[in-house]
């Protein structure tokens, strides 16, 4: 399995291929195959030590315990969500790897369609908006034309920052239910059916 982004800290790039003993010994057995694979930066010593060093400070803060306690009070404090925004379909997640769904509410069909129609995943984009602009969280959407939202927030968050993001995402779900109205009240006068 190859991993990369974040191996060095963000410090400088690396990658690194994960693999079992077995399958190294597979591909790997003779002189022959040794040089099946190579690379013209590999040997990178400052990649190497930073990558180790990260390992070090994953274990030594133990961010993956630590991701796994932040990721379910994530989803303590989102699930809720599906129950107060008729919008929100389903949160989800695993450790600090999060998503919310939104699906067409019961009431204000009109608005969300409006909307879908404009551009299907459109609702989500009125979510990750004001969470940038008004809130300074940086979120997207899970891809083109989906109406999910990803999160996938630092290892070293603290209980603070879940909070924070927690109550201006349900700030954002506010404002974006209330916009679709305005803009279905605008495409509406535009198409001179009212």
């Amino acid at each position: 399995m190859p991993i990369a982004k974040s191996l060095s800290g963000g410090y400088v790039p690396v990658g690194a291929l994960l693999m079992s003993r077995a399958v190294h010994e597979a591909v790997y057995d003779s002189m022959q195959n040794a040089v099946a694979h190579g690379s013209t930066f590999a040997p990178n010593e400052l990649a190497m030590v930073a990558g180790l060093a990260t390992l070090q400070e994953i274990d030594d803060e133990q961010l993956v315990e630590r991701s796994a306690r932040l990721g379910e009070k994530l989803l303590e404090l989102t699930r809720p969500l599906v129950d107060e925004f008729d919008v929100v379909r389903e949160v989800r997640g695993l450790g600090l790897m999060w998503a919310i769904e939104f699906g067409e509410p019961e009431s204000r069909k009109l608005s969300w369609k409006v909307i879908e129609r404009m551009q299907p995943g459109l609702f989500a984009q009125l979510v990750v908006g004001p969470l940038f602009s008004q809130h300074r969280i940086l979120s997207q959407v899970a891809g083109h034309k989906i109406a999910v939202i990803k999160g996938l927030p630092p290892l070293v968050i603290s209980d603070e920052d879940v909070e924070y993001f927690v109550e201006s995402l349900s700030s954002a779900i506010k404002r974006a239910q209330r916009t679709p109205s305005a803009l279905t009240r605008f495409a509406l006068t535009a198409a001179g059916i009212r």
